[in-house]
């Protein structure tokens, strides 16, 4: 093979905290309005001017009626840099692609709506060549070098900048850096091949027996959260100390985020570091949090973010994300012969076999049935050659009834599943 085949462009995005002064505070707050207005004030022109004519003004229509606006009714616009706006306008124009394409795999994109001004300050973003990268600093176009309270952390050399982006949660401001580098393709994991059940009782069971125990954020920070927010109710709405209760409120809700990404970035990373190929389950949140009963432990174990992580890190390591079909019985099925039951409720945290008189606990059964799907044939072209290696075929229930009375165990057929997973 040659060195280009060899080597793969990676796109990486970095996020740290800044560390900006008063003037600059006041900057950001500015270029976050600005980017606000131009999205709005784009999204009415395009509106207006589709219902007038039915023709739709395209992002550079707009760029150019802005110039002709800062040079009349709205010169406050120069205050800030011209890549805020020319950002915001492309935001927009992705918008409109992404809701006349309809559906993104399970994601549908509606019709795009104003910004509201009253949720948070927002953002705002540069292009790479607005922005140079020092050790402890960032440099950004018309506002100058801001802090990094990380030192080292983002790339200052050796990549290409593609973007930066600067953002605002509960009063702290975030730069999110994304950057494009070529590096060598990452070579096959090593690792043991495990299956990986999500729970509620523990945040994950792998197949050999690991557990691992739920941070529950949410449940560390209940109980300031519930006076927090009753003393946000008390308050007069727009006063002084409406806002600042608003800001407490804000403050530990982040506090709760940081807490579980926390713990869900060290899981991931030994697990993407440690396996080769990890079996999971295709988790329908949504579905799920149907149950009143379980839907606030379900938002705070935060299934699909621990499964994004999980994809995108086994794409750095050289490893892989198997997802199973999503009405796969893990749990109902006997991981030592195959007995289906017939049905379990979700209190019942332990399996038993009618059939083989396994007894075993309810998630590390699951985790071992999605264990085997890595061990299922993979598909065959005319010539009988592998051509889809590690992909585990479909299970379909064959609806029929055995021999013995019991129901009759689930077999392989195919189209095989496919991998998922995007770099982040």
């Amino acid at each position: 093979m040659t060195d280009s085949e060899l080597r793969s462009t990676v796109f990486r995005g970095y996020k740290t905290e800044l560390d900006p002064n008063r003037d600059q505070v006041a900057l950001f707050t500015k270029c976050s309005g600005t980017a606000r207005w131009t999205y709005n004030w784009g999204l009415q022109r395009k509106i207006e001017t589709y219902r007038a004519t039915g023709k739709t003004l395209t992002r550079f229509d707009l760029e150019r009626e802005l110039v002709c606006r800062k040079r009349s009714d709205s010169p406050w616009l120069a205050q800030v840099s011209s890549r805020v706006p020319g950002e915001a306008l492309k935001d927009l124009e992705t918008a409109f692609q992404r809701f006349f394409r309809g559906r993104q795999g399970s994601r549908r994109y509606g019709f795009p709506q104003y910004k509201a001004r009253h949720e948070r300050l927002g953002s705002f973003r540069f292009s790479g060549d607005a922005v140079k990268v020092e050790d402890s600093r960032i440099w950004l176009s018309r506002i100058g070098w801001v802090r990094l309270k990380e030192r080292d952390y983002l790339p200052a050399s050796g990549v290409h900048l593609v973007a930066a982006t600067v953002s605002e949660r509960a009063g702290r401001w975030f730069v999110g850096l994304t950057v494009r580098y070529t590096t060598a393709r990452p070579t096959a994991h090593d690792g043991a091949v495990v299956g990986l059940d999500l729970g509620l009782m523990k945040l994950a069971v792998l197949s050999d027996g690991t557990t691992f125990s739920r941070v529950h954020s949410f449940r560390r920070s209940e109980n300031q959260l519930r006076r927090a927010q009753r003393a946000q109710a008390r308050r007069k709405t727009g006063s002084p100390n409406w806002r600042k209760a608003v800001r407490r409120v804000a403050r530990l809700h982040a506090r709760v985020r940081d807490y579980r990404h926390d713990g869900l970035h060290k899981l991931t990373t030994e697990l993407t570091r440690t396996k080769s190929l990890i079996v999971v389950e295709d988790f329908q949140a949504k579905a799920l949090s149907r149950n009143r009963s379980v839907a606030g432990s379900l938002w705070d174990a935060s299934p699909g973010e621990f499964l994004r992580q999980l994809s995108y890190k086994s794409k750095w390591r050289g490893g892989t994300i198997l997802v199973a079909p999503l009405f796969f019985p893990s749990s109902k099925l006997c991981s030592r012969c195959g007995w289906l039951a017939a049905e379990m409720a979700l209190s019942q945290r332990a399996f038993r076999c009618e059939r083989c008189g396994l007894e075993i606990d309810r998630d590390l059964n699951a985790a071992k049935n999605l264990e085997a799907l890595a061990a299922s044939p993979a598909d065959s072209n005319a010539c009988g050659e592998d051509v889809t290696p590690y992909r585990a075929a479909f299970l379909v229930e064959t609806g029929t009834v055995n021999a013995d009375g019991g129901r009759s165990s689930w077999k392989m057929t195919s189209p095989a599943i496919g991998l998922r997973g995007e770099d982040h």
